[in-house]
C-alpha cells in the first residue's frame, strides 16, 4: 500500500471513533465545570500534556507511542496508536487517549467542527490542502450532544460493523495496524 493510501486509511479509521464519542455524549458529569480554554498538543515528547492513555484490551506497551518518528514524514514526531490483534473486537478494546479536561463546542482542527446544531467531519488533503467534508450533519439540536465532553482519539475494530467500502472487513486483524496523530487542537466556539 502506498503512503497516500496508508494516510487515507488511517484518517478513515479515526472518523468512526470520533463519531461514536460525540453521538453517545461521552462525558463525566462530576467534572462538567472543568473545561479547556483551548489547547494544542503536538505529540513531540514521550508524554502527553493534555491526554491520558486508556484501553479496554490487553494494554500492551506497543499499542501507544508518544513522540516517535512518523512513518510518512520521518522528520515529524507523532503519537502512534496500534491495534493489538489479541484484543477482542469492540470499540472499547482498542487503545485510546482522552483529554484530562472537558471541551465543548469548538473547532478539533483535526477532523470535525462541533456546533450546537451541526457537526461537520472533514480532512485536509495532504497534497492540495483542500478541506474534504466527509459528513455535514445539520440536524435537530437534541440529536447532537449539548454536554461538554472529553476529547478522545482511538483506534478499534469490530466484528459486526463492516465499512461500506468493504463488506467483508469484519475479521480480526492478523497484524498490528495503527494510526498516526501529528497534532490535535481545540479552539472554543464563540458566537
Amino acid at each position: 500500500m502506498d503512503k497516500k493510501r496508508e494516510w487515507a486509511a488511517g484518517q478513515m479509521l479515526a472518523v468512526p471513533a470520533l463519531l461514536v464519542i460525540l453521538l453517545t455524549g461521552y462525558c463525566v458529569a462530576q467534572e462538567a465545570g472543568v473545561e479547556y480554554e483551548g489547547f494544542k498538543e503536538e505529540f513531540n515528547s514521550d508524554a502527553s500534556e493534555h491526554f491520558r492513555y486508556g484501553s479496554g484490551g490487553n494494554r500492551a506497551e506497543f499499542t501507544r507511542s508518544f513522540g516517535v518518528p512518523s512513518s510518512i514524514e520521518p522528520d515529524t514526531r507523532v503519537l502512534l496508536l496500534r491495534m493489538d490483534p489479541d484484543d477482542r473486537a469492540t470499540p472499547w478494546q482498542g487503545p485510546n487517549l482522552s483529554s484530562h479536561r472537558m471541551s465543548h463546542y469548538g473547532i478539533y482542527t483535526y477532523g470535525f467542527d462541533w456546533e450546537p446544531d451541526r457537526i461537520r467531519w472533514w480532512i485536509i488533503h495532504p497534497e492540495t490542502d483542500e478541506t474534504i467534508v466527509l459528513w455535514d450533519y445539520q440536524g435537530p439540536a437534541e440529536r447532537i450532544t449539548q454536554t461538554p465532553a472529553r476529547s478522545m482519539m482511538n483506534i478499534w475494530h469490530t466484528d459486526n460493523w463492516p465499512v461500506h467500502t468493504n463488506r467483508n472487513a469484519v475479521e480480526r486483524p492478523e497484524h498490528p495496524f495503527g494510526v498516526e496523530f501529528d497534532w490535535v487542537s481545540y479552539t472554543p466556539f464563540v458566537e
